[in-house]
């Protein structure tokens, strides 16, 4: 596996706005933007969730690593971005406090 680049685009211009995530390993199967747009929030295929400074696509937090088969498959901020919620493979969903919020 090669890893995969995750770039940001302007819908309606087309134009690529730069790249977070470069090589990311493993793929992806779930993001989230913050409400503000700072934080990005990436659900790997490994199962793993991690926090990442959407601006300068460096990592904040690994905050589940997928062992174990509690590994997120999606996540999700709340509308004031206080919250970080993943659900996982075995049927939980996970909370996490933002800071800053």
């Amino acid at each position: 596996m090669d890893g995969a680049d995750l770039s940001l685009w302007d819908p309606w211009t087309g134009e690529a706005l730069g790249s977070l995530l470069t090589g990311q390993r493993p793929g992806i199967n779930g993001l989230a933007f913050s409400p503000g747009g700072g934080l990005l929030a990436a659900a790997g295929d490994d199962g793993a969730l991690r926090l990442w400074d959407a601006a300068s696509g460096r990592l904040l937090a690994g905050l589940l690593d997928g062992g174990a088969g509690g590994g997120a498959t999606s996540a999700a901020f709340s509308p004031d971005g206080s919250l970080l919620a993943a659900a996982c493979e075995d049927g939980s969903l996970r909370l996490w406090l933002v800071r800053g919020s």
